[in-house]
């Protein structure tokens, strides 16, 4: 019988990981990604280009609708020059309502999400990046 803290805990050094916390670590996995790709500016066909994948494949990574390739990883990693840490989930647990980027952030990257010009979406970055030194 699983207790509460057994349901919403996933432990990854467990050698039997149930399919409820693999379906938590895949959507974990998707929106660090997502994260990562939205704040380096980048649109889901060019990961999806780099990783030689469709953008609608990306997509289902993101929404943690398919397991990634461990190699994905690596090209992820490198592609977004963050290391590991930053795209493999915290481990922490798994709330029933988990909301990964605060609201504020969210807000930012909903608006360069919608510069449609690539150019200035680049210069929105680099505008931010000189105002978070």
């Amino acid at each position: 019988m699983n207790t509460n803290k057994e349901k919403n805990t996933c432990v990854s050094h467990s050698p039997a990981i149930g399919a409820e916390c693999l379906d938590t670590l895949k959507t974990e996995l998707g929106q660090n990604i997502r994260k990562l790709r939205r704040i380096k500016g980048l649109s889901q066909k060019q990961v999806g280009d780099t990783l030689g994948i469709t953008y609608q494949q990306v997509q289902k990574y993101e929404k943690g609708q398919n397991r990634i390739p461990a190699d994905f990883l690596i090209l992820l990693q490198n592609l977004f020059n963050v290391p590991y840490s930053e795209l493999l989930p915290s481990g922490k647990k798994a709330s029933s309502n988990p909301q990964e980027t605060p609201p504020l952030q969210q807000d930012i990257l909903n608006r360069i999400d919608a510069i449609r010009s690539k150019k200035l979406r680049q210069k929105a970055l680099a505008i931010l990046e000189i105002l978070a030194r």
